[in-house]
C-alpha cells in the first residue's frame, strides 16, 4: 500500500532471501518500506526501496523495578543490576540474589548491607548489544533522588550520541518503576515507536502512587532514616511509619 509516498508492507523475514535488488537509477524517486514487526520488503520497479525494521523498540530498566521474571521474559526487557554488598561478598540484584533471598539474609545478618548502582559501561554494554541488533532503546529508571542509576544511564547515552536512545526518570521505585516499563514494553510489543513508547510510559508515571509501611523500623534506624528516640519509642509501642513516594523521594505520610 502507498499512502503519502511512504510504502507500507508486509511479509516475513525469511522472504528477504529471495526477493532480488530493487531497481532504479540515480534521481530516480524513493519510497520508504516500513516494517510492522520484522524485516520485511517488496520490490517494486524503478524504486529505491529502503528497508527499516519495525517493532524494534526495548525497554531496558534496573533491578529496583523489581518486575516478575516471567514479565521479564515475556516481553524482552533488559535489566540492568545494582550490586547488593554483604561485608565482602558482591552480588547482582535480580541476577544472583534475589528480593526473597535479600531480606531473608538481612533479618540475621550482622553487617549492614549497602548497594552500588549500575557504573555507565554496564549500560552501554546492553545498549552495543541491542544496538548491533538494530533496536531503539527506551530506558526507564529509578528516581535519581533515591540512586545514582539514572545519571548512569544518561553518561552512557553520551557515549553513543548518535544511538535512538531515550530516558525517563519515573521519580519512584519499585514497581511504581515497574508499571511503566511494563505498559511501555507493551506498546513496543505491539509495534509502537520510540516516541510513542516514551509517551505511554511518562503517562504511566503521572498516574502511578506508591505508598508503603514498613514491618520494623529497625533497618531504618540502621540506615539513618530516623534517630534512635524515635526508634526506641515506636518500637516500644509498635508505631510504623506510613510512607510515601512524593517528587522522586521517601517521605512520612503519617504515623
Amino acid at each position: 500500500n502507498l499512502i503519502d509516498d511512504e510504502l507500507i508492507c508486509s511479509g516475513s523475514a525469511s522472504d528477504l532471501k529471495n526477493i532480488p535488488p530493487a531497481q532504479g537509477t540515480t534521481g530516480e524517486r524513493g519510497l520508504r518500506c516500513r516494517a510492522a514487526h520484522t524485516v520485511q520488503a517488496i520490490v517494486i520497479p524503478h524504486c529505491w526501496i529502503v528497508c527499516i525494521e519495525g517493532g524494534k523498540v526495548v525497554i531496558v530498566t534496573d533491578s529496583t523495578a523489581y518486575i516478575p521474571p516471567e514479565w521479564i521474559k515475556q516481553y524482552g526487557i533488559r535489566v540492568c543490576a545494582s550490586i547488593v554488598i554483604f561485608g565482602s561478598e558482591q552480588m547482582r540484584d535480580f541476577f544472583e540474589i534475589t528480593a526473597e533471598q535479600f531480606f531473608t539474609r538481612l533479618k540475621d545478618s550482622r553487617v549492614m548491607p549497602t548497594t552500588a548502582q549500575p557504573t555507565p559501561l554496564d549500560f552501554k554494554e546492553i545498549y552495543d548489544d541491542l544496538l548491533a541488533k538494530g533496536y531503539d532503546i527506551l530506558g526507564i529508571h529509578i528516581s535519581h533522588k533515591l540512586s545514582g542509576t539514572f545519571a548512569s544511564a544518561e553518561a552512557a547515552k553520551v557515549m553513543l550520541p548518535d544511538a535512538n536512545i531515550e530516558n525517563i526518570d519515573t521519580l519512584s521505585a519499585s514497581m511504581g518503576e515497574g508499571w511503566p516499563v511494563l505498559m511501555a514494553a507493551r506498546a513496543a510489543a505491539a509495534g509502537k515507536s520510540l516516541a510513542e513508547c516514551k509517551a505511554i510510559a511518562e503517562k504511566a508515571c503521572q498516574n502511578t502512587y506508591v505508598c508503603l509501611t514498613v514491618e520494623t523500623l529497625d533497618f531504618l534506624h540502621r540506615g539513618g532514616r530516623i534517630g534512635g528516640a524515635q526508634h526506641l519509642l515506636g518500637t516500644a509501642l509498635n508505631l510504623k511509619p506510613l510512607l510515601e513516594l512524593r517528587n522522586g523521594q521517601i517521605e512520612p505520610l503519617e504515623k
